[in-house]
Parts: C-alpha cells; sequence; structure tokens
C-alpha cells in the first residue's frame, strides 16, 4: 500500500550535496529521469559547480556575496523547476547562507513542461512503493505481536 498523501502537492527539495545532482525526492534524482529542459539541467549543473567554487577547505563561503548569489540562483531556480514540473508539485530550497529561511515553490498553473510532470509523478509512486516495501516488515511484525498478546489476554473472571 502506498503512502497516503496531504492535501498538499509532494516535495521536490533543492540542494547540492555531492550526489551528482541538486534535485532530491527520498533519494538524489539523476537529471537523466526527469526531462526537464536541457537549459533548465545546466543552468542546475552550474549552480551546483559555482557552490562548491565558493566554498573554503572548511565548507563555509568565501565570501558574503558568494553566499547571497548562491541563495539568489537557488531561489530563481526553484522558480524554475516548479513551472516546469507544475502546481501537482511544490520545491523546497533552504540555502546554505546564514540566516537564510526555507522556502517553497510552487506554480498555480499546469506544467510548462509535462514530461517532467509525469517523470517526477513516476518518480515519486516508485518512491512511495519503495518506502512502503521497507515498511512491510516492521507493519508485519507490529501486526503479529498484536495478535499474539491478543490471543494470550485473559478474559476476566466471569466473561
Amino acid at each position: 500500500m502506498a503512502n497516503q498523501r496531504t492535501s498538499r502537492p509532494p516535495v521536490i527539495r533543492l540542494f547540492p550535496d555531492h550526489a551528482g545532482t541538486v534535485l532530491w525526492l527520498r533519494d538524489p534524482v539523476d537529471y537523466a529521469q526527469t526531462a526537464l529542459s536541457t537549459t533548465l539541467v545546466a543552468a542546475l549543473q552550474g549552480w551546483e559547480r559555482n557552490y562548491y567554487e565558493s566554498l573554503t577547505e572548511e565548507n563555509t563561503f568565501r565570501t558574503k556575496e558568494l553566499a547571497r548569489s548562491f541563495t539568489a540562483e537557488g531561489n530563481r531556480l526553484a522558480g524554475i523547476v516548479a513551472a516546469e514540473v507544475g502546481s501537482g508539485f511544490a520545491v523546497e530550497f533552504s540555502s546554505y547562507e546564514r540566516f537564510s529561511r526555507r522556502r517553497y515553490f510552487n506554480s498555480p498553473m499546469p506544467a510548462t513542461n509535462p514530461a517532467a510532470a509525469t517523470c517526477f509523478a513516476a518518480l515519486l509512486e516508485a518512491d512511495d512503493a519503495a518506502a512502503a516495501e521497507l515498511a512491510a516488515p516492521a507493519q508485519e511484525e507490529a501486526a503479529r505481536r498484536t495478535a499474539d498478546w491478543a490471543a494470550h489476554r485473559r478474559t476476566p473472571e466471569g466473561a
């Protein structure tokens, strides 16, 4: 059984983390699986590359300007991803810049790239199936314990 969704759209997270992509569901999402426009993929790759180049050896931004630029470009790209996938998804971006806030981008319009929306829907379905498969043994164990407890429970005298 797949996870039940709330009325909020599923979230695509946007952040660099040495995964060869900045797109995440539960796990990193390879660009080749997304059908996002080649222009957008190139911009996401460039943004990630610039991020790593802007860091010191201690993984802090070399300057405040580089941090601000990273945040501004992340916000811009999150909005473009949201437009391509449409109103059925939200895009979350939380900058590594100090004191920045997590932001959600959700287009009120249909997808400007319906193929990307279809790909992300399929990825989410596969993600839900994998999560359900991982959860199944724990659910089965909980059901077994409940059944064992009920079978061994004593009934009150006179019942």
